[in-house]
């Protein structure tokens, strides 16, 4: 709120699943709506999408993806495909592909891990585990999205077959996160 050209943007508390939070976070949430900085409205619709605030949450990311910074659009876009994961087809993850490379290089953290859901939805396994682990590649300092990533990529290799490529990574996410 205090610095909206942050060049810290890519630490903002976004919500990268279906998480709602807890009471606080709903309230904080609810209260970050009525910002006048897109930054703090972008929060807090993100926390509002799973919830009873779902279809304001989603107007409000729907104008935010428009926003004149592309750093805010880009980041609302993949809030909104947060709320589709469970509907996307091909044709919308190959756009939502060519929108992360769009994206300032240090916020594509949270969407790579998006698009790695739905593709592992699509049973894309190959191009999931890629953009799986593109998170805690090369966005080792957003811990907690490298541990989610890490976990689904091992979960999705340990399905498919790979059980020792997935117990690397289970090992991985035991030492480092």
């Amino acid at each position: 709120a205090v610095d909206p050209q942050t060049r810290f943007l890519h630490l903002i508390p976004l919500p990268w699943s279906g998480s709602v939070g807890d009471a606080r976070v709903q309230e904080l949430a609810r209260q970050s709506l009525a910002s006048p900085e897109p930054v703090m409205q972008l929060i807090g619709a993100s926390w509002l999408t799973a919830g009873s605030d779902r279809n304001k949450a989603i107007q409000l990311l729907e104008k935010l993806a428009k926003d004149v910074d592309p750093r805010i659009s880009g980041l609302a876009a993949a809030q909104l495909w947060r709320t589709q994961t469970a509907t996307a087809d091909e044709t919308k993850i190959v756009k939502w592909e060519q929108r992360i490379l769009q994206m300032p290089e240090s916020l594509r953290a949270g969407p790579y891990n998006v698009l790695a859901t739905t593709q592992a939805r699509l049973k894309q396994n190959q191009k999931s585990a890629i953009n799986f682990m593109r998170v805690p590649i090369l966005y080792p300092q957003q811990d907690a999205l490298c541990a989610a990533s890490l976990y689904k990529c091992a979960r999705l290799l340990h399905n498919d077959g790979q059980t020792s490529e997935a117990r690397t990574l289970w090992n991985e996410l035991l030492s480092d996160h």
